[in-house]
């Protein structure tokens, strides 16, 4: 243990100053030794920006820095960084998060965690720093196959002239691959942290230049970005074969075609960046929002602005540019959430930012906006009020404000939850199975969840009338296969996969078809695919609940609804909301819905319209 006295880190010359990590030379095993310097970021000499993993806090190790040998403590994968970048012979310019800021100064952090994108975008280079090599998983064998991918991808492109013209790869195509080399890449993306660690996807995004290490191995950017690129948009099914994902590695890709190339720009919107990266893995809550403010949409000044993508460098030098938020962990993460939310929701003059809310029993209950997603713990899930054949206001214009915590809308109620069902999919014998209060699960669900709605809304004597096509729509939310059962085409395969549902199980109904009424099924049923019948009940019913209203509607509700929470429809939203009322008189959101009827404006009213108050 070195009896040397800490580090004293000095205070940064000047607002846009960052600190350089000099590296002093030395061979793989020397004790390491570094200095660090303040300089102008746009005067600085080049330099190389690291992306890698913290690690966990255990083990830490003491290094020499300063010309009076103080000392700083660094986590083992980052002793094992320097050590490989280290030249024998020359010093080598670095710019490494966790010692070029005071880690303990929080006015610090936050102010250069606002220059974070500013400093990946002029680092001459980033290097992404995976870890050790590890012989059961080689890293030569990984970036063989990637640059193999990658050649791959670049032939298609020249063949077919443009990456969206290169044609989709198949089930049958799997053939081709050698299994033994893709379980080895699967197995290395699933278990080098860096890969889902969420300041990446800005510090890889926007890089001038980059190149990965693991140990001696290396790879190039320019060979990682197609491979990405064609896996996720052309070759999903690899993905999904050998079980790794590349969803958050995409966005990276966004990143860097949204600010690295004149044309072809990749727009999205800031909403849309954080429902993407919401999966990803953050060490501190606020940097679900924090991280990704390097992207040119944080800087929008309207829906579709493309100035900040065209002029990006301009914009990072603020010239007459407002980012959407202002680090400060000082505050907490929900009333950072809670502040972006509000300024989205105000830009984009929607209500799609309230698809993303998510609640758990804690958190319906907290203190904070219950209208804010909490971006550190949603589950990836289906988001409703996205989908474009929904208009369940009709096309009212959407009416709120805000008052400190409080969303204020004009809305009216349309209903109130009396019962609710789970129900849940057995993909292995393709059957829908359902879930009561008492009981065991029932198989061949969709008989017995049929007779109970008809039987609950006999007994609360409702006043809504459901025929059985309604019934069955309302189970998929009006879709099969992403489109919407409007569609006379869509509506007729519908019909056809929940008669071979139907015929699937024929043997399990209590009164058996007669011959004529299974020759008629079997007609109905020509055609039908019953996976697609259960994969549209799958997408919705994940995350939500089925329920029967008091006035015998039919839909879908998020899980925590409780009987008793209100389904108000608000001007300019596209779907009813779950609304529960709190002690104060006001609501908090539980989430957004479907309800069967009132998905095309049915059931709005705007003579009804009245101040709806969500905290």
């Amino acid at each position: 243990m070195s009896t040397a006295p800490p580090y004293d880190y000095q205070p940064l010359r000047g607002d846009q100053c960052i600190r350089l990590l000099f590296l002093m030379p030395g061979e793989l095993e020397d004790p390491l030794v570094i200095h660090l310097l303040s300089v102008p970021l746009r005067e600085a000499p080049s330099f190389e920006a690291l992306s890698y993993t913290w690690g966990t806090p255990e083990d830490t190790l003491d290094i020499s820095c300063g010309p009076r040998g103080g000392i700083v403590s660094i986590r083992p994968n980052l002793r094992d960084a320097l050590q490989y970048l280290r030249l024998p012979h020359d010093i080598k310019k670095l710019w490494v998060d966790a010692l070029c800021i005071n880690q303990e100064d929080i006015e610090e952090r936050s102010s250069q965690v606002a220059m974070m994108a500013s400093i990946y975008w002029h680092a001459s280079q980033v290097v992404v720093w995976l870890g050790l090599d590890d012989e059961c998983v080689p890293a030569s064998d990984v970036f063989d196959l990637i640059r193999t991918t990658s050649d791959h991808a670049w032939n298609l492109h020249k063949e077919h002239g443009s990456f969206g013209e290169i044609p989709y790869f198949h089930q049958t195509d799997l053939e081709q691959l050698d299994e033994d080399r893709w379980n080895n890449l699967a197995t290395f993306f699933n278990t080098r942290q860096w890969f889902q660690r969420g300041w990446v996807i800005q510090e890889l995004g926007l890089a001038y230049n980059a190149r990965f290490l693991c140990s001696q191995e290396e790879l190039s950017f320019v060979d990682y970005l197609p491979f990405v690129r064609w896996l996720v948009t052309k070759a999903s099914i690899i993905l999904e074969r050998f079980d790794f994902s590349l969803e958050s590695q995409y966005l990276t890709v966004g990143f860097w075609l949204s600010t690295r190339t004149p044309e072809g720009i990749a727009h999205m919107s800031f909403r849309e960046v954080l429902r993407l990266t919401c999966s990803i893995q953050c060490s501190q809550p606020h940097d679900y929002v924090y991280a990704f403010l390097g992207h040119p949409s944080a800087y929008e000044a309207y829906p579709g602005d493309t100035e900040p993508f065209e002029k990006y460098e301009e914009t990072l030098a603020g010239k007459n540019r407002r980012c959407i938020a202002i680090p400060d962990y000082t505050k907490p993460a929900e009333r950072v959430f809670a502040q972006v939310v509000r300024d989205i929701i105000l830009h984009d003059c929607d209500l799609k930012m309230l698809s993303h809310v998510f609640h758990s029993e804690q958190t319906i209950q907290d203190c904070y906006a219950s209208w804010t997603p909490r971006w550190h713990s949603i589950p990836e899930k289906f988001a409703l009020g996205l989908r474009s054949r929904y208009k369940a206001s009709n096309d009212s214009v959407l009416t709120l404000h805000f008052e400190n915590d409080h969303m204020i809308l004009l809305g009216h109620p349309i209903d109130v939850v009396a019962y609710k069902i789970l129900v849940t999919v057995d993909v292995e014998d393709m059957v829908l199975v359902i879930n009561g209060s008492r009981g065991s699960p029932m198989r061949d669900g969709l008989e017995s969840l049929w007779n109970t709605v008809r039987f609950r809304n006999w007994q609360n004597k409702s006043n809504q009338k459901l025929g059985r096509i309604d019934f069955l729509h309302a189970l998929t939310a009006g879709y099969l296969d992403s489109e919407s059962v409007d569609d006379s085409e869509i509506a007729e395969r519908f019909k056809r996969s929940v008669a071979a549902y139907q015929l699937l199980h024929i043997g399990k109904r209590e009164r058996p078809l007669s011959d004529e009424e299974t020759k008629d099924l079997e007609r109905r049923a020509e055609g039908g695919v019953v996976e697609d019948f259960l994969l549209a009940i799958s997408l919705i019913m994940e995350h939500h609940t089925f329920v029967v209203t008091r006035s015998g509607r039919v839909g879908w509700c998020p899980l925590l609804t409780k009987p008793g929470d209100e389904l108000v429809l608000v001007a300019g939203g596209n779907v009813p909301l779950t609304l529960r009322k709190s002690r104060t008189g006001n609501h908090r959101l539980v989430g957004e819905s479907y309800i069967q009827g009132a998905m095309k404006g049915e059931a709005f009213d705007e003579e009804k319209l009245a101040e709806v108050v969500i905290c």
